[in-house]
């Protein structure tokens, strides 16, 4: 697979489980491309505001190089990138698959209200917060209105305008674009979809025969502090629940590679960093759990061996 997958919606539209799909498609047809989410979105949803708000080209020539570093082969999936689909497109252009997923209006507004409470901080034009990391394109970047005139929109108005705004930015560069496939965030995991997401990538390849279920945004963080709610996404963002309910070894395996990698990260890490010391009673502990299904195996063994075969 030689060509840029590009899988874009508004935001709250299932992003993380398809990131998690095609990573697992990735996996099974041993692509040595790499799955992102939401890569290098802030800098392209700040970028482009500073640009509408000063015009200074630098802004856009940093657009400009993002996009340029990514690498046919893998695949981008998130929100922040149909305001700039125009550049992808020049940079990219016939090696560029699109993917745009797409959520039910109302659902939508819903889930997105509740993510711009829980994280005003990545809301900035939404929230009401005063020190944005994040500052999303809202009607003014576009002269459909003034931004005093944005700033007294209802709520419900402006979550309205995003929705369509972001769609609209999709489908008007539809026809310019080779490959494209429309999904229903709703059906994203849906057999026949996992089938048709695979065979988008690469017409060979075999598609993976379940989807994923990950979905952080119905956690409780009404009690949480804004630092823990940072801590708390980010470690349970890849966390399928489902998968982890129907088989226990899924989640350990989750718990594990977080262990592994707060180790490696040791030094990078203000949270989860997982120190020498604490490695070593990891190991430990790991022993006296081995120690106890080697001797549950035994256990089961000898009561297979004496229990009569006509028993």
């Amino acid at each position: 697979m030689n060509h840029l997958i590009l899988a874009i919606g508004a935001g709250r539209d299932g992003t993380t489980t398809l990131q998690q799909i095609i990573n697992k498609i990735f996996l099974k047809n041993k692509h040595d491309g790499v799955s992102h989410h939401q890569k290098d979105h802030q800098d392209l949803y700040n970028q482009f505001c500073l640009y509408k708000k000063y015009g200074s080209r630098d802004y856009y020539l940093n657009i400009l190089k993002r996009i340029k570093q990514w690498k046919l082969g893998d695949a981008i999936i998130g929100n922040g990138y149909a305001h700039v689909l125009n550049i992808i497109l020049d940079i990219h252009g016939e090696k560029l698959k699109l993917i745009h997923l797409k959520r039910q209006k109302r659902t939508w507004m819903d889930s997105f209200r509740r993510n711009i409470e829980t994280f005003p901080w990545n809301h900035g034009n939404y929230s009401d917060s005063k020190e944005p990391k994040i500052n999303r394109i809202a009607a003014f970047h576009f002269n459909e209105c003034s931004k005093d005139a944005w700033n007294h929109l209802s709520m419900e108005d402006k979550l309205n305008w995003y929705y369509e705004k972001n769609h609209d930015l999709i489908n008007s560069k539809k026809n310019l674009i080779q490959n494209v496939l429309n999904i229903e965030t709703e059906k994203l995991s849906s057999e026949k979809n996992l089938h048709a997401i695979t065979k988008f990538i690469d017409e060979e390849w075999l598609p993976i025969n379940e989807g994923t279920h990950v979905n952080t945004s119905k956690m409780d963080y009404e009690d949480l502090n804004q630092n823990d709610r940072i801590i708390v996404s980010r470690f349970y963002s890849r966390f399928d629940y489902v998968r982890s309910a129907k088989d226990p070894f899924e989640g350990e395996a989750y718990f594990f590679h977080k262990i592994i990698d707060g180790f490696l990260n040791r030094y990078n890490y203000e949270y989860n960093a997982i120190s020498l010391d604490a490695l070593c009673s990891y190991n430990q502990i790991l022993k006296k759990r081995i120690d106890r299904i080697e001797r549950l195996i035994e256990s089961e063994d000898r009561t297979r061996v004496s229990t009569p075969k006509n028993a």
